[in-house]
């Protein structure tokens, strides 16, 4: 096999599993580390995971790793992964400490040397290890190995001991090495990726079954009929712009790292076959699809012409194109789910305001969104088409303040004005406005979704396009197929600056008007938001608006419980659960109106009292002389401390305050009950009344 190096110094090393060497008159049970002696030699085990590696505190021992930060795309029910590129080796390395940093972009970071390297090391012992290809490598490791990689520029990849972590890491049984600290960051590097490519992407493709994988090897001839369906696809997207070719088939093999070892398994490969990343390539690695494994991923470029890493499960066409979208810098193609608004503003990565969440694949109008196996894929939206280049801007029309009346043709038909781009002067949010039309390469939709003038804006934290629902459901993909701007329809921006509306449509065009706003009049209030009804668990509170001038368009509500949100409690009324039992309401009133900014007032809390799960009772005898005990039954939250008072046929008995109460001669002939007050610091009180007792008789 070949070897890469990871610096001119570096010893030459392969993807790695941990094994080791039992010493004469041990257990021949298999460790996961083989450790000898340094300088000698020592058979080679079986191979065992490997203990994971530990997030690194002040005091551990690291490695400096330099190279450029590769990332797959975020797949549902998959993270993230995250790798640094050294040399030409694939590092995995956790993916949340580099969460805000760019693909493509340069990088410094210092990674946890993982237990095992550690624990060979301070025992003055050789490391061996054996790769993915049952070739092994030693590594003389010594005390002092550590004490360099506790200073506070510890060793590069290029030491023994980086070496070493590198080939933990990309072992079988390895995993993601711990960011301790990432050191710097350069993301001038990363390309805007409005760039196109000026020849085929090409393509060096293997047939691999991951480890305890089953399924067949897809063949030279299906490999290479799937890159044909892709390259299509592309040709049509882009006018010819963007192709794929194959330009290396590998031998088929089965690898030993799982499906979920992404960077592993992609490392391994490019060794097998000499694939060495340059621009506008990718190494595409075909699964069995019976092999359980993810649809497909895709590393994630920072321009069209990026190297990137990819699988697919199975040899389907638009899988593979829709993976090398990934590697040309394009996210997912998403949509907004809201349950009575269009738009709302972004909160943080895939997280948004007013009750909305994002729909993965959610756009089915879209080759990023869900590649569908049963029919060809759409084209891509106007959003990334423009950033990229594959949409020329002369297709694109910048709309500015005032009403502007735009005509757009289909987007599949690569003629005339395609595209409306709208930048909200108050918020800065671009909307983008498309016609799409069941035809020609748009004539099947993943999701069944009806097509027609579509309103889209950009996620500003992932990349991905968001599409916006002009007739919210509170369901998305195939729950809600209806997300287009109907004519006579209005889509409006979550602050009311910005108005689309659909005039007229036909087969060959969409006339629509675009109201931007660069200000916006502001609501008055004559009175406050207030809460009205019983409050009591299981009892019903109303929200009551306030007064406003001008009079609001609609009204939308929020709940809070202790000031904070509860979800789904977004109807004017609201009834208050166990969970409400001695806390504090209130709730939340914005008021809406196009020319208007949203306004947003908080009603005074309400207590909700302290809930009785158990009504208090009495207990004694009822004959003048005779006690009578309060028994106080059980509440929620649990109480600190009770108070009493005790009635007779309902009128307060003058210093009858504790909690047993003597009968007298006084209340012969009336019934006695007693109410109990909850208390607790911080919560709402909360009262019940026992039932009354017997008649008293002498």
């Amino acid at each position: 096999m070949s070897h890469r190096a990871l610096m001119p110094t570096l010893v030459t090393l392969t993807a790695l599993t941990i094994s080791a060497a039992a010493p004469a008159g041990a257990s021949t049970a298999t460790p996961a580390v083989a450790a000898a002696p340094a300088g000698a030699a020592g058979p080679t085990a079986g191979s065992a995971p490997a203990a994971p590696s530990v997030p690194g505190g002040p005091h551990e021992p690291r490695v400096r790793l330099d190279g450029e930060l590769l990332k797959t795309a975020a797949e549902p029910g998959v993270p993230v992964q995250a790798a640094v590129r050294v040399g030409d080796r694939l590092v995995p390395i956790a993916a949340d400490p580099v969460a805000e940093v760019a693909p493509g972009s340069q990088v410094t970071v210092d990674v946890t040397v993982p237990t095992e390297v550690q624990d060979a090391a301070d025992d003055g012992q050789a490391l061996r290890v054996t790769d993915g290809q049952g070739q092994v490598e030693t590594h003389r490791l010594d005390d002092g190995d550590l004490g360099d990689a506790r200073s506070a520029t510890p060793p590069d990849a290029s030491s023994d001991l980086g070496a070493a972590t590198v080939d933990s890491a990309l072992a079988p049984t390895g995993s993601a090495l711990a960011v301790d600290e990432v050191v710097s960051t350069d993301e001038s590097v990363a390309s805007a990726g409005a760039t196109t490519a000026d020849s085929p992407r090409r393509l060096t493709m293997i047939s691999v079954r991951p480890k305890g994988a089953g399924g067949s090897y897809a063949s030279a001839a299906a490999m290479r009929s799937q890159a044909a369906g892709a390259d299509d696809f592309w040709q049509e997207s882009s006018q010819g712009a963007i192709g794929v070719t194959v330009e290396k088939v590998g031998s088929s093999y089965t690898s030993a790292y799982r499906c979920d070892q992404y960077w592993q398994m992609w490392d391994d490969a490019a060794d097998r076959v000499g694939y060495t990343p340059r621009g506008n390539t990718s190494l595409a690695l075909v699964l069995p699809r019976s092999a359980g494994c993810d649809h497909g991923l895709g590393s994630i470029g920072d321009e069209v012409t990026a190297a990137g890493y990819l699988y697919t499960s199975g040899s389907i066409a638009d899988a593979l194109a829709h993976e090398v979208g990934h590697n040309m810098s394009l996210e997912h193609a998403d949509s907004l789910v809201c349950g009575s608004v269009s738009d709302a503003a972004h909160s943080s990565s895939r997280l948004w305001r007013s009750g909305c969440r994002q729909h993965a694949y959610g756009d089915g109008q879209d080759i990023m969104g869900i590649d569908d196996t049963s029919t060809p894929s759409p084209l891509l939206s106007a959003p990334q088409a423009l950033r990229t280049g594959m949409l020329g801007s002369w297709a694109a029309k910048t709309v500015g303040t005032g009403t502007t009346t735009v005509r757009l043709r289909p987007l599949a038909g690569h003629t005339g004005q395609r595209v409306a781009r709208v930048r909200n002067p108050l918020t800065g949010v671009t909307y983008y406005v498309e016609y799409r039309t069941a035809a020609g390469a748009d004539r099947y939709n993943s999701w069944g979704q009806r097509t027609g003038v579509r309103v889209l804006r950009v996620n500003p934290s992932t990349g991905e396009t968001v599409l916006l629902d002009p007739t919210p459901t509170g369901s998305g993909g195939a729950g809600d197929r209806d997300p287009v701007l109907r004519a006579g329809s209005s889509l409006r921006s979550y602050d009311g600056a910005v108005r689309v509306t659909t005039e007229s449509t036909s087969s060959e065009m969409a006339t629509v008007r675009i109201e931007v706003r660069d200000s916006l009049s502001s609501f008055s209030r004559s009175s406050d938001p207030r809460i009205t009804g019983s409050r009591a668990v299981g009892r019903t509170l109303t929200a009551d608006a306030g007064s406003w001038s001008p009079s609001p368009s609609r009204v939308s509500y929020q709940w809070k419980r202790n000031g904070i949100r509860i979800s789904g409690a977004t109807a004017r009324t609201y009834t208050p659960t166990t969970k409400d039992a001695g806390r504090y309401l209130s709730m939340a009133v914005t008021v809406h109106r196009d020319g208007y900014a949203d306004a947003t007032k908080v009603s005074s809390r309400v207590g909700v009292p302290m809930h009785d799960t158990t009504r208090p009772y009495v207990i004694g005898g009822t004959s003048p002389g005779r006690t009578l005990f309060a028994r106080v039954g059980a509440w929620t939250p649990s109480p600190t401390s009770y108070a009493y008072r005790w009635y007779r046929d309902g009128a307060a008995i003058p210093g009858a305050t504790g909690r047993s109460y003597v009968v007298g001669s006084s209340d012969v002939g009336h019934r006695i009950r007693v109410k109990v007050v909850a208390r607790r610091s911080g919560y709402s009180t909360g009262t019940a009344w026992s039932s009354w007792t017997a008649t008293v008789r002498r």
